[in-house]
């Protein structure tokens, strides 16, 4: 099936590593710290990791209001 002539119109959709790189761009922005993200090999699927920070001053826990 040929693609359709409408296609260089439409904005392409992002990549799922793109995506998965933004939200975790996001949360290190939010939350003050590093944040990286990989296809992890094993499991064969996207995981997150960040920077823990021992000497930081307690926060409220999630939830709390």
């Amino acid at each position: 099936m040929p693609p359709s002539p409408l296609r260089e119109y439409a904005k392409l959709a992002p990549t799922r590593a793109a995506v998965v790189r933004a939200f975790a761009q996001g949360l290190a922005d939010r939350h003050g710290v590093r944040v990286w993200a990989w296809n992890s090999p094993y499991s064969g699927c996207w995981e997150l990791d960040w920077e823990r920070i021992e000497d930081a001053p307690p926060r409220r826990p999630c939830g709390a209001s």
